[in-house]
């Protein structure tokens, strides 16, 4: 018989309480032997429950990451660069400055411009995010000026999304 795939909502609807029925008649000792095999017998179920859950369900989710890119990349687009030894919240912001296709023709590698400098990544670090710079997206539509892409400063002086981002993180 195969084993069905698990996800987490299958642990949150299973629990539950169930009571422990006591044999009146055993001695202390075998109590305690009998409740220490319950809750080893529950420890073993949630290890392996753990790790099923990483097995199969965390590892159909990158399978699925991996089939399917949900836009392709853009020069002068904004992007995190993921970083193994980080976590994400630390990851740093970059800006496409070149596309680099491999043999194929298919885009591989990007060139970015981060705080630190100029660094060559594989597309596969890189994350982008919900937001373009000024230049991606006068490119989309043709040079028009796009309002909603606009912060104003103190002094009521409007400066492009773009510009501050630049001088924030790069």
């Amino acid at each position: 018989m195969e084993e069905e795939i698990i996800s987490p909502i299958q642990e949150i609807k299973q629990k539950r309480i169930v009571p422990i029925i006591i044999d009146e008649s055993l001695s202390t000792s075998a109590l305690i032997d009998e409740i220490s095999t319950i809750f080893g017998a529950k420890i073993m179920a949630r290890m392996d429950l753990r790790q099923r859950f990483r097995k199969e369900y965390l590892g159909q989710l990158a399978q699925k990451h991996n089939e399917k890119q949900l836009r392709n990349l853009q020069i002068c687009e904004i992007v995190l660069v993921g970083d193994d030894n980080k976590i994400r919240l630390f990851w740093p912001l970059a800006k496409i400055i070149e596309l680099i296709p491999g043999r194929d023709g298919k885009i591989c590698t990007v060139k970015l411009k981060t705080q630190l400098g100029t660094v060559l990544r594989p597309i596969q670090c890189i994350y982008p995010l919900e937001i373009y710079s000024k230049e991606s997206i006068d490119g989309e539509l043709g040079g028009e000026e796009f309002n909603s892409n606009n912060v104003t400063d103190n002094e009521n002086n409007v400066t492009s999304a773009d510009a501050v981002i630049v001088r924030k993180f790069t």
